[in-house]
């Protein structure tokens, strides 16, 4: 009983996510002209930005 849900539940959650997850990347990398990872990396430097400073101007 344990071996079949470890085989059928478990392991069919990590698979699940793991596929789910690799077609969403496969469909996205296609938005915007595949310059997703620098949207992301402007996104998250103004980001880090702004948590600086809010952090220097709240000491």
């Amino acid at each position: 009983l344990t071996h079949f849900f470890d085989r059928r539940v478990i392991d069919g959650i990590t698979n699940g996510v793991g596929i789910a997850s690799f077609f969403v990347g496969e469909s996205i990398k296609y938005v915007g002209g595949g310059r997703i990872s620098s949207y992301l990396f402007v996104y998250l430097s103004y980001v880090s930005t702004f948590l600086l400073i809010y952090y220097l101007y709240s000491i």
